[in-house]
């Protein structure tokens, strides 16, 4: 399990003490897409870290639609800013794919994050990591519908390949589109040669835009 951790960016050069209190304190949880780590409303007792997999927060808007804060893939801490900032979450997380977590106690998280500079340094460039990466999702919601999943097919495309196993309706999910939107643009984007479609597999050759605000 240290070892595992230690791939982790946001882990690494953590001191053997720190290190062992996380691994004593680390649970981890399968689990299948579509399932809800929590809710709006609900207390914070835990961070989770994605071993793999992919989770999208997001919170209610004023139209009642749910806005995109975040997309979190391989290695991410889970809305940190939140989970630092709040006492219980004002939005929601979802997983969008079968995803891989760990779950570790906050009052453990926040005393290892706090004994040395290192490791708060740690936690502010995640955090600006985060806030960025919200922002530039902020901005799909000025772009037409076959930019916005092209621009989501993009963020997919740097966290899991070249080749995304993944449906229609879990990027309609990510988008804020209908599925059948979705469906259609993807059809469109195939028709076009800038994806190709099989059994449910996409496949992005190169690069889908010379200029995409989520891959700057």
């Amino acid at each position: 399990m240290g070892a595992e951790l230690l791939e982790v960016p946001f882990f690494q050069n953590v001191s053997e003490k720190n290190l062992l209190s996380l691994i004593t304190n680390l649970s981890e949880q399968q689990i299948s897409g579509g399932k809800t780590l929590w809710r709006y409303g609900d207390r914070i007792d835990k961070v989770w870290i994605v071993k793999n997999g992919l989770i999208k927060v997001t919170r209610p808007s004023f139209n009642h639609q749910p806005l995109l804060l975040q997309i979190c893939g391989k290695g991410d801490v889970v809305y940190l800013s939140g989970v630092l900032a709040e006492s219980s979450y004002s939005c929601e997380a979802r997983t969008i794919v079968p995803s891989c977590l760990w779950a570790v106690p906050f009052s453990v998280f926040r005393k290892v994050f706090e004994r040395s500079d290192s490791s708060s340094n740690k936690v502010i460039k995640e955090l600006t990591k985060q806030l960025d990466f919200s922002y530039r999702l902020g901005l799909l919601h000025t772009h037409d519908s076959e930019e916005r999943v092209l621009d989501i097919l993009q963020e997919l495309k740097s966290r899991l390949g070249k080749v995304l196993k993944i449906t229609h309706e879990e990027i309609a999910s990510v988008s804020g589109l209908s599925r059948e939107t979705v469906s259609r643009i993807i059809s469109e984007l195939a028709r076009k040669g800038k994806v190709e479609v099989s059994r449910g597999v996409i496949y992005l050759p190169g690069i889908l835009l010379l200029f995409c605000p989520l891959a700057m």
